[in-house]
């Protein structure tokens, strides 16, 4: 079975991001140790606070064409060249338009110095030229370099964090280095793609192909600007009706559940292309692999948001100042939001995949439109009520997420009933009903749950990769 499932190139590209991301992640919590050693919960969430405002200029400055750069070269890698160069341009040209309206809010309504604007603004550019790169990478199905260039980045930040002497250790000095090796790893990842000959065809100029990526994207765009309020404006939720120390907490959640979030997210990542283009090649392939897989994907999701409840606590204890203990809870619920939106990210990799960007967009209306009251509300308490309007928003309005997925692809997700039912028993078993047991009886019920779980993927998969 495995030497078949090693001959599936989505199989390949997911093992390289999977152990890529696994890699990384475990040095990025010796990383995140050393910094919350030195930091308090307060300074924390401010160092954080500057990435995630980053982010956030980065992720509107996309204007959407993520997705439609990967199916574009997915479907076409001789566009390469053109699609990765007029896209850097235009992300320059919009991020840089963001920060003067960033740098207005930050004035009525922020607590910003003004360096550290200048802090939000050089990430989100840096960050939207890396991406970018990477991003043609997953295009034309080539993971490997990607793994390779961020676990590099990982092991050199962790070294930099390291050796920084503690009086040197403030939230300035630390992000002036975090911008610089940034701004490395997007020149090593270009490097390789010229090296790699990836950056095929010929450039258009920018008029032609920004107004075909811009048309393509603009369902995407859409999506992202309504779903903001769910997905990037926590942190400023937080900022504006909590602390800086419950944006620590919040932040420090989001770190520890982020293995298992790039774990999904790389799994969307390695199908997306792939789906793609057998969806113009083959699509009763198509659509048999989309509802055997769906499955297999939701069990992963469960059994690793699981396993990440029951010890959350005790991780969180061992490796952090008591400080952070608090923490706990909320990363404990953030990891079933994490299930929550990687399930419904995959519904709109599919639904994009056959060209049904507009049943995406409405059920992220729909989503949004319910979401950002209660996340709002949630943030007057805090990071664990954030975190609860995060698990309650979603989960409500998956409903309407699955049904528009399945009458939009028309295809059966067999037993998908009985699949919500084991996600809602496995949240409530290891949020509320075992944190008190002894750790071998976690651990015990750990080992039950994966067990059972493994069985059904070996016997069915066998079955699955026989047709």
């Amino acid at each position: 079975m495995l030497r078949r499932l090693a001959a599936y190139k989505v199989f390949r590209n997911f093992s390289y991001l999977t152990v890529g991301s696994g890699i990384s992640q475990l040095i990025g919590v010796f990383t995140v140790i050393r910094i919350t050693s030195l930091f308090s919960p307060e300074k924390y969430g401010i160092y954080t606070f500057i990435i995630s405002q980053g982010t956030l200029l980065f992720t509107i400055g996309d204007l959407g064409i993520t997705n439609v750069v990967i199916r574009t070269i997915a479907r076409n890698s001789s566009r390469t060249g053109d699609i990765i160069f007029n896209g850097a341009l235009i992300r320059f040209f919009s991020v840089s338009l963001l920060i003067l309206l960033y740098a207005t809010y930050n004035y009525f309504f922020g607590n910003l110095s003004s360096i550290q604007v200048v802090f939000v603004y050089l990430f989100a550019l840096v960050s939207c030229f890396a991406h970018l790169f990477e991003i043609a990478f997953t295009g034309n199905q080539k993971m490997l370099p990607v793994s390779v260039i961020n676990i590099s980045y990982s092991l050199v930040w962790f070294l930099t964090v390291i050796t920084i002497p503690g009086k040197y250790f403030t939230v300035s000095f630390l992000f002036t280095a975090f911008l610089v090796l940034n701004t490395l790893k997007a020149t090593a990842a270009f490097i390789v793609l010229k090296t790699k000959r990836m950056l095929t065809g010929a450039v258009n100029i920018l008029r032609v192909s920004s107004k075909a990526l811009l048309k393509e994207s603009r369902p995407y765009f859409f999506l992202m600007l309504v779903m903001l309020p769910a997905t990037y404006l926590s942190n400023n939720f937080l900022q504006l009706n909590s602390t800086n120390t419950e944006i620590g907490y919040f932040n420090l959640s989001q770190k520890l559940t982020a293995p298992i979030d790039l774990v999904l997210g790389f799994a969307l990542s390695a199908l997306f292309p792939n789906l793609s283009a057998l969806w113009i090649d083959n699509e009763p392939r198509f659509k048999q692999l989309v509802a055997a897989w769906f499955k297999y994907f939701m069990l992963a999701g469960m059994l690793l948001c699981f396993v990440f409840t029951l010890f959350a606590r005790e991780l969180i204890s061992f490796i952090f100042k008591a400080d952070y203990l608090p923490a706990a809870p909320v990363c404990q619920l953030q990891v079933w939001y994490v299930f929550l939106i990687g399930v419904s990210s995959l519904t709109g990799i599919i639904l994009g995949a056959v060209n049904k960007e507009k049943l995406v967009l409405r059920s992220g209306i729909v989503s949004a439109l319910l979401a950002t009251p209660i996340l709002y509300t949630g943030s007057r308490y805090g990071a664990l009520g954030l975190s609860y309007g995060y698990v309650i928003a979603f989960a409500v309005s998956m409903a309407y997420v699955w049904h528009l997925f399945k009458k939009g692809v028309a295809v059966s997700i067999k037993n998908d009933v009985l699949l919500w039912l084991l996600a809602l028993a496995s949240f409530l078993l290891s949020y509320f009903v075992l944190q008190n047991m002894d750790i071998p009886l976690k651990i015990a019920s750990a080992v039950v749950v994966a067990a059972v779980v493994s069985v059904y993927f070996v016997k069915s998969g066998k079955t699955i990769l026989a047709r």
